[in-house]
């Protein structure tokens, strides 16, 4: 699986603030192009880090569909999480994931983050 060096596209997109509007389009295409290397979407650069650090991130590839029992441990933690303390944009979100799960539109990339934010909450 690639990676990518989330610290270095991160300086490469402070670089689109420049006050001159040519340093600002060159560092548009330069982000552009750094995406296309790393064969990146504009959903795994926003997702942040899930242990909150600049490690590189692994880069999707075309997944196999989650396996059932996967899919019912996922369920389980959704539920688990939905106990806790949680901000109202988590629990909404959760719930569209638990959504999700029911429509069999649940994927591996959500199954990752529902896994790594029950261990940042230490579920």
């Amino acid at each position: 699986m690639a990676q990518y060096d989330r610290s270095r596209l991160i300086a490469e997109l402070d670089s689109l603030g420049a006050e001159a509007d040519a340093d600002a389009l060159a560092a548009a295409r330069s982000v552009a192009a750094t995406m296309r290397e790393w064969g990146l979407g504009w959903d795994a650069v926003l997702r942040a880090a899930p242990d909150g650090d600049d490690a590189p991130l692994p880069v999707d590839e075309p997944e196999m569909p989650l396996a059932p029992a996967d899919l019912a441990g996922d369920a389980a933690l959704v539920e688990r999480l939905l106990t806790k303390e949680l901000s109202e944009e988590t629990r909404l979100e959760l719930s569209e994931m638990k959504a999700n799960i029911r429509a069999g539109t649940f994927d591996a990339m959500d199954s990752r983050y529902v896994r790594a934010l029950a261990k940042r909450l230490g579920v």
